[in-house]
């Protein structure tokens, strides 16, 4: 039997045991949880519905992009501010939030309806008097 290499006054350091196993490089549950939850402050919603524990029992909703991130999270050896500075220069968060207006066909033309969501009031504009 191998004796384990972190010794600590003779008894094991659980913590640096745990530790290594939560980041350890095939171990991608960690960096999952920890990208979907700075996707979900970032943007208001994460790629995983829940932001809190997810597992294979839910989905993501662009799970390439989860991986491509997760991945690129662990390369970079859990650097938070490099996860973010990732994640606000891409292009989806560099997407409008905003609603594009539905394109319907009517007659053989294309109509363009406007979006049903009108502005908060805060954001028109003041009128003339």
């Amino acid at each position: 039997m191998a004796i384990p290499p972190r010794l600590k006054g003779g008894k094991l350091d659980r913590r640096e045991l745990l530790a290594d196993w939560l980041t350890a490089p095939e171990n991608k549950t960690l960096a999952r949880n920890i990208v979907n939850r700075y996707i979900g402050y970032l943007l208001g919603a994460g790629l995983v519905e829940s932001l809190g524990r997810h597992a294979g029992d839910q989905p993501s909703e662009q799970p390439e992009l989860l991986d491509a991130l997760s991945e690129d999270f662990i390369e970079g050896k859990y650097d938070i501010r490099r996860l973010m500075q990732t994640i606000m220069n891409s292009r989806l968060y560099q997407l409008s939030s905003q609603p594009i207006p539905a394109t319907k066909t009517i007659g053989g033309s294309s109509v363009t309806t406007p979006s049903s969501a009108s502005p908060p009031s805060h954001c028109s504009t003041p009128s003339t008097q």
